[in-house]
């Protein structure tokens, strides 16, 4: 599947140890464009982090298939999954205030859950571990299905798995932590979330997985269709039940700063970074991820991150 539009940040190149500043954004410049013209990619933004300032911010191609509009600094892209780690950021700013906790019951904030429900706790939520069905995988559930008829619908399913067991991605979770975080600051969700890490933002930050919503300067996601040999768009509706999950869409020079504010401890202490970037405790005792994030290790250098598309 080929994709026409993508975002890459390098969070931590200084293993790479480039001589001199100039080569080495020669070097980024020159692979990126071996990329674009390997995989066909009509569009590209790429920011690179390097000790903690942005070394290299550059623009590549066309918007979308149907104009010639250049990608820019003001281009927002959906950043699908990676939306989950601004969700993430949001739980442990509510753990670090003191009105939330990883041992928390989701039945503390949420009624009429199942009683196979009842001992699913926050921290089964962010690693992927409740074992409660993923609204996902029914098609039959319609797109603007409100979060708690969700939750009945789902409520005559069985679970997945014991909970705590395995990791399996799942989109319920997220739904239900946008829901406790609502619970708690007695805000929307986007709201808060705009509130609290997106509050000097250049450009303007959306929410919304409907990928027919006609949005200023929101790129348009392809996919390539083997069959026809061509580029067809993504129609997909997911709702306000996935925005938690997938519904940002953010330009380039906010995504950098974002990066940023995280690095140098902007939206959360050193110690909360800590626990939330903390493998959790699997009965298999063979997966592997943190409280919301994805644990990658390249040599010595172990990196933190997430993004399924």
């Amino acid at each position: 599947m080929k994709q026409t539009l993508f975002i890459f940040f390098f969070l931590n190149i200084s293993h790479l140890g480039f001589s001199q500043n100039n080569n080495k954004l020669k070097i980024i410049d020159n692979y990126l464009k071996k990329v674009i013209k390997s995989y066909e990619i009509p569009g590209l933004a790429v920011g690179v982090i390097q000790n903690d300032s942005i070394i290299f911010q550059k623009y590549y191609g066309k918007e979308n298939l149907d104009s010639d509009g250049k990608v820019n600094p003001n281009s927002l892209f959906r950043v699908y999954s990676t939306t989950k780690l601004k969700t993430n950021i949001a739980v442990f700013q509510l753990i670090e205030s003191g009105k939330l906790s990883l041992d928390d019951k989701i039945a503390k904030y949420i009624t009429q859950l199942p009683k196979d429900w009842e001992e699913v706790r926050i921290e089964n939520l962010l690693s992927h571990s409740s074992g409660i069905p993923d609204f996902a995988r029914y098609d039959s559930i319609p797109a603007d299905t409100s979060a708690n008829q969700v939750l009945q619908w789902l409520s005559k399913e069985k679970m997945e798995f014991l909970t705590g067991n395995q990791y399996s991605y799942n989109q319920t979770n997220y739904m239900l932590l946008a829901m406790i975080i609502e619970k708690i600051s007695g805000e929307r969700f986007e709201e808060y979330i705009l509130k609290n890490q997106f509050s000097d933002a250049k450009n303007k930050v959306v929410f919304s997985s409907n990928s027919l919503e006609k949005i200023p300067n929101r790129i348009q996601k392809y996919v390539f269709n083997d069959s026809l040999k061509q580029f067809q768009k993504l129609l997909h509706i997911g709702g306000l039940r996935s925005h938690a999950a997938n519904g940002l869409a953010i330009s380039l020079p906010d995504f950098l700063q974002w990066s940023l504010y995280l690095t140098k401890n902007h939206f959360l202490k050193p110690n909360t970074k800590k626990m939330m970037w903390t493998p959790f405790n699997y009965a298999n005792k063979q997966d592997l991820f943190a409280h919301g994030w994805e644990i990658t290790k390249t040599g010595k250098v172990t990196s933190y991150g997430f993004s399924i598309l």
